[in-house]
């Protein structure tokens, strides 16, 4: 095989992969939220703030770096969800991961459900998650991540507050949340493949002219 050849098809298949890395982009409109509820379904008793309003706390965006988030529960309510519906491939892999804590007094939990469907209505992934309260913004948030394989071209992911009304105040928090393909090459992998290409096809034009 000729040099020039193996070349073309090295550049071939990088564009291939370069294809594949676009993949990559974040699913999730306003998975942070500082756009507000834009991109997302919101349902019930759920909306979108920031660390300023427990200001008459003394706790402010300056102890809570991470923005805006979705906050459930507000004022001992209970009920609330948003969702989003995402473009998916068929048999893909895909990381959702996610920031989640609650705010309340005396460490009472807080619970989330999250759950992945298929547009159609099937479930692809459901599970509760418990936060315990805290009065630190700047320890409130834990991260959390799952795969989820995707069986058609929409997918819908969804976090609904599991709580009920108690008269006791405790307030969910959700933000960062992120869907991404995954088992996709690194952008910083592709000069290795290149270099190795055309190391194989010097190496096999030096096998043909002996």
């Amino acid at each position: 095989m000729k040099t020039g050849l193996l070349i073309k098809i090295s550049a071939l298949v990088l564009l291939a992969a370069a294809g594949s890395a676009n993949a990559t982009a974040q699913l999730v409109t306003n998975g942070g939220f500082e756009n507000g509820q834009s991109g997302w379904n919101f349902n019930g008793n759920v909306k979108v703030t920031s660390g300023n309003v427990y200001a008459q706390y003394g706790w402010t965006d300056a102890n809570y770096p991470n923005g805006n988030v979705a906050l459930f529960g507000a004022g001992d309510m209970a009920g609330g969800s948003i969702k989003q519906d995402l473009i998916t491939v068929a048999g893909q892999t895909y990381a959702l991961s996610f920031d989640y804590g609650a705010i309340t007094g005396g460490g009472r939990p807080q619970n989330l459900n999250v759950s992945v469907n298929d547009i159609s209505g099937p479930s692809i992934f459901a599970s509760q998650y418990t936060a315990y309260g805290t009065g630190s913004l700047a320890q409130l948030m834990t991260a959390y991540a799952f795969d989820f394989t995707a069986i058609s071209n929409e997918t819908v992911i969804n976090f609904a507050d599991a709580n009920i009304a108690n008269g006791n105040s405790i307030d969910a928090t959700l933000d960062n949340v992120s869907v991404t393909p995954t088992a996709v090459p690194e952008p910083e992998t592709y000069p290795l493949l290149l270099t190795g290409l055309v190391l194989m096809g010097l190496t096999l034009r030096t096998r043909q002219r002996k």
